[in-house]
């Protein structure tokens, strides 16, 4: 019932399709340096529908060393 948003998706990067369910720890997808970007990044945003005026849901990223974080803008995770 959510809707995730990836933006700034390598051309051809896409590692699922449209509609597809994915799971927990699969890749999706790989980053690019598309747009207008100084280096290959990605933003992610979580929302309740696909209703562009739907309210942003907070998520909490699990992070290379097993914590979890809610993302902060501008921050760099890998």
């Amino acid at each position: 019932g959510n809707f995730a948003e990836y933006v700034h998706i390598q051309q051809g990067g896409a590692l699922v399709e449209v509609g597809e369910t994915v799971h927990k720890g699969q890749p999706i997808c790989s980053s690019g340096n598309v747009g207008f970007s100084p280096t290959p990044h990605l933003h992610l945003q979580v929302a309740q529908s696909r209703d562009n005026k739907a309210p942003a849901k907070p998520f909490l990223l699990k992070l290379s060393d097993g914590s979890c974080e809610e993302p902060i803008a501008g921050k760099y995770y890998s």
